[in-house]
């Protein structure tokens, strides 16, 4: 018998890594290249700047990037810190 599983509606995390441009109020950021992530409200971004490289996991949902997972390239996740 075979199986078949049909996963275009499954979202597929991406990954990107890129040089940190805006960080909006409105939680999208954007890189240099152009590439807006919307970062969930959950996550603090006072630790993103401009200048900074990070790597991201993000979902397609439509034509917009949501950000799963961001990490600032010296290797710290958002959101961690001392106590978390």
């Amino acid at each position: 018998m075979i199986q078949y599983e049909d996963r275009t509606d499954t979202p597929r995390a991406e990954k990107i890594e890129g040089t940190v441009l805006i960080v909006g109020a409105n939680g999208v950021v954007t890189l240099e290249d152009g590439i807006k992530l919307i970062v969930p409200k959950t996550v603090p971004t006072d630790e993103l700047k401009p200048g900074a490289t990070i790597v991201a996991e993000y979902e397609r949902k439509g034509r917009r990037k949501i950000a799963t997972s961001i990490q600032i390239k010296d290797g710290s996740a958002l959101g961690e810190g001392p106590g978390s």
